[in-house]
């Protein structure tokens, strides 16, 4: 699998790719920054910043095209990143009055969010 997320005029879009030539891009919402991720299980996991806000998706790309199926706010922020843990749960890291916060979702309407420290724009490999 293969994905790309671009931002244009104010605006984050998603193509996808399984093996061929990208498909038709997609608009996702506007947004600012945004980061994204496959699982193990080809889930496609995206988490943008939106109006000081941080948002995360994800859509199921087995049998069926990408549909982003499963949105949810993981709160106020900006500048995410996400990766994934070995149970493809998602972790968010971005920044928030001068901190850097890591949120775990844990449950369908749950992030677990944690204020790790002081500092900005948090690389991750």
């Amino acid at each position: 699998m293969l994905a790309l997320a671009w931002l244009s005029g104010g605006d984050l879009f998603v193509s996808v790719a399984r093996g061929g030539s990208f498909l038709q891009a997609r608009r996702i919402a506007p947004a600012v920054h945004a980061d994204l991720v496959f699982s193990a299980v080809n889930r496609l996991h995206l988490v943008y910043e939106q109006d000081g806000q941080i948002h995360y998706r994800a859509a199921d790309l087995g049998a069926r095209q990408a549909a982003f199926d499963f949105w949810r706010q993981v709160g106020p922020g900006h500048n995410p990143h996400i990766t994934l843990d070995g149970r493809n749960r998602a972790h968010v890291f971005y920044e928030l009055d001068g901190a850097i916060w890591h949120a775990e979702h844990q449950q369908d309407l749950y992030w677990h969010n944690v204020r790790l420290g002081s500092g900005h724009a948090p690389p991750l490999t």
